[in-house]
């Protein structure tokens, strides 16, 4: 009897241990894949991160490099829409530059050489200097003290009241005449022989300074179409006014926009 409740007992020892292990089991079980999951999520989770970090330094290079680009056109766009309106105000200046100086250059007395501080112009019309003063060319020319020309400078001087020559120096005379002041053979380089006439200094106008060949004849021309070339003068300018309103609306366009 004492046997079989001995028996009875070692039974229910055994299924409560059963019992145990399989709730002990469960509970590790559950434990375990909680302890898993949380592992995986934070894995995952740092994975994310680093792949929306990488995209976001993608981004910042791809604006970089957009951004320069831009800055590298934007230069050159703006360069060039300036261009047509400086062409412009060069055109425009140099028009009234030259209605300014053809106004000076034609006005006054056709006798007397016009002066502008000490300097003078004149049209070349004979081939007597052709070789360094060709036919045509024009002359400026700076007043200087008499005493100051030397042989072989290149002078305008007064032929008579209304004729002005351009002839290099060959000779001069010291107190010519005596009046104090040099006098001046002058000779025309082309031709065979000197001057017949003594340049006195009062009649020198002064010593050439610059030449410009071709300039005397197209003066000359502007004088006798002086009309012609006043109208084609006014056009141009009417011309560069329009192309400064017609730049300076289009800038105005694109402000707005």
């Amino acid at each position: 009897m004492l046997r079989r409740e001995n028996d009875i007992e070692e039974e229910l020892n055994k299924e409560l241990s059963k019992e145990l292990s399989k709730e002990l089991s469960k509970e590790l079980s559950k434990e375990l894949s909680k302890e898993l999951n949380k592992e995986l999520s934070i894995e995952e989770l740092k994975k994310e991160v680093e792949r929306l970090t990488a995209e976001l330094e993608k981004e910042k290079e791809k604006s970089a490099a957009l951004q320069k680009h831009q800055d590298d056109s934007f230069p050159q766009e703006k360069k060039s829409s300036r261009l047509p309106g400086i062409l412009s105000n060069i055109v425009f200046y140099l028009i009234i530059i030259g209605v300014v100086l053809g106004a000076f250059l034609l006005s006054g007395d056709e006798s007397s050489p016009r002066n502008v501080f000490g300097y003078s112009y004149f049209t070349v019309l004979s081939p007597s200097m052709q070789r360094e003063i060709p036919k045509g060319a024009l002359v400026i020319t700076k007043h200087i003290d008499p005493e100051e020309i030397r042989l072989g400078d290149d002078i305008t001087f007064f032929k008579d009241e209304t004729t002005t020559v351009t002839h290099r120096v060959v000779e001069i005379y010291e107190d010519y005449q005596e009046t104090g002041q040099p006098g001046f053979r002058t000779k025309g380089i082309e031709n065979p022989g000197p001057d017949n006439d003594i340049v006195s200094a009062p009649n020198v106008i002064g010593v050439v300074q610059f030449i410009m060949p071709g300039a005397g004849a197209a003066l000359a021309y502007i004088k006798s179409n002086f009309w012609l070339v006043s109208i084609i003068c006014v056009l141009l300018l009417l011309l560069s006014v329009c192309i400064k309103v017609y730049i300076a609306n289009g800038e105005k366009k694109e402000k707005t926009v």
